[in-house]
């Protein structure tokens, strides 16, 4: 059994798409005929279980992702028939059964990747919806797509990347021993999407303090001439990065970080993974269970690392009992003289309840902050 990471990389970001609106569409770029149909989409739809419907972008007009425009007799208004691709998506199979492929991106059109903007942001063709549904695209690089097109900038921040350059001596090893073999893709644990705020939150501390990277500049974009479709650092592809960072670390492939971290936000994603292995503190495991037996950091960027980290992990196997265990540390953190810090947390576990019936009394120190927020009532 093979575990191909640009499949692994694939099939988590394809998972995650069902999961949480948050999680963006991929797109695999690399050379023709290296096995991102074939090797990719149709291997990952077979291990997920999940239909695959082929939409090839550069046959089809702006009109197959907008809708074809008729005038509704009752109403009298104009509306949009959609294509028969997407009434199979959203009628006959149901989204969160089907996995959309779009073949040949770069050699559409630019009307035709304007049109796709609207589907890539909220699913919807026409008079139906296939939100719900995860998104795949697959696309040459521009020297050697048979257009010579690219995808625009605005097209690139709606979506993930991978560079697909698979080990050619494992292909060659396969060949040889006259089979493919047998992929397995590793499940997202049910719940994983309820971490994606503290992910969320371990990337805002890094861009709190590294405020230029939050966006790429127009002028830095210019300069990248014709690389400017590859991923660049925005707010919505911040968004894309720390969705899919949560996913991985709940699923316990935090290896896969760099590539996410590549294919969305690019170099600026290197920094973080590199500023966030120096905050390396230890198993959040072992802080939430026994708090009082390790070393209590003295910096902001560190402790704020291990409430994340900790409240990720209440949030991943979220019981009563941990529930209760993670107020028990947020009231620890708070003694430590970090008690700002430790209610930058409080509204993770205040929002994430789940089936603990009564508040700890460790919960005392935050109840007035969540109280005048709405998150606990007066009990």
């Amino acid at each position: 059994m093979s575990t191909n990471i640009h499949f692994q990389v694939l099939c988590l970001a394809i998972q995650a798409q069902f999961d949480s609106p948050d999680a963006p569409p991929v797109c695999m770029v690399g050379p023709a005929g290296a096995g991102k149909n074939k090797g990719g989409v149709e291997r990952a739809a077979s291990t997920l279980n999940k239909e695959l419907i082929h939409v090839s972008v550069p046959r089809h007009d702006p009109a197959e992702f907008n809708g074809y425009p008729y005038i509704c007799t009752e109403t009298g208004s104009m509306k949009f028939y959609p294509p028969h691709w997407a009434v199979e998506v959203a009628l006959v199979h149901t989204p969160k059964k089907c996995i959309v492929f779009f073949d040949e991106a770069s050699d559409g059109t630019r009307m035709t990747q304007a049109a796709m903007h609207g589907l890539l942001t909220d699913g919807t063709v026409g008079n139906v919806s296939i939100k719900g549904s995860a998104m795949v695209m697959a696309m040459n690089p521009p020297n050697i797509a048979t257009t010579g097109g690219t995808i625009s900038v605005p097209f690139a921040t709606r979506i993930f990347q991978i560079v697909w350059n698979t080990d050619k001596m494992d292909w060659i090893r396969q060949v040889m021993q006259g089979s493919w073999d047998t992929l397995a893709a590793k499940k997202l644990p049910s719940g994983w999407e309820k971490t994606i705020p503290a992910s969320a939150a371990m990337v805002g501390q890094f861009l709190k303090k590294f405020p230029h990277l939050v966006d790429i500049s127009e002028k830095d974009i210019e300069a990248r001439g014709e690389d400017s479709w590859k991923p660049a650092n925005v707010r919505r592809t911040w968004t894309h990065f720390w969705t899919l960072r949560a996913a991985a670390h709940a699923s316990g492939q935090k290896e896969l970080c760099y590539m996410l971290a590549e294919g969305t936000v690019g170099a600026p994603g290197i920094e973080y993974l590199a500023w966030e292995k120096d905050l390396e503190f230890g198993d959040p495991e072992v802080w939430l269970n026994n708090p009082h037996a390790q070393s209590f950091p003295q910096d902001d960027d560190r402790v704020f690392a291990v409430i994340n980290a900790v409240m990720g992990a209440v949030l991943a196997n979220n019981t009563p009992s941990r529930w209760n265990k993670g107020w028990e540390f947020l009231e620890f953190v708070r003694t430590k003289n970090f008690g700002d810090l430790a209610a930058l947390g409080a509204p993770m576990l205040a929002k994430n309840r789940g089936k603990a019936k009564s508040l700890p009394p460790a919960i005392r120190n935050f109840l007035p902050m969540l109280q005048a927020a709405g998150l606990v009532g007066g009990e």
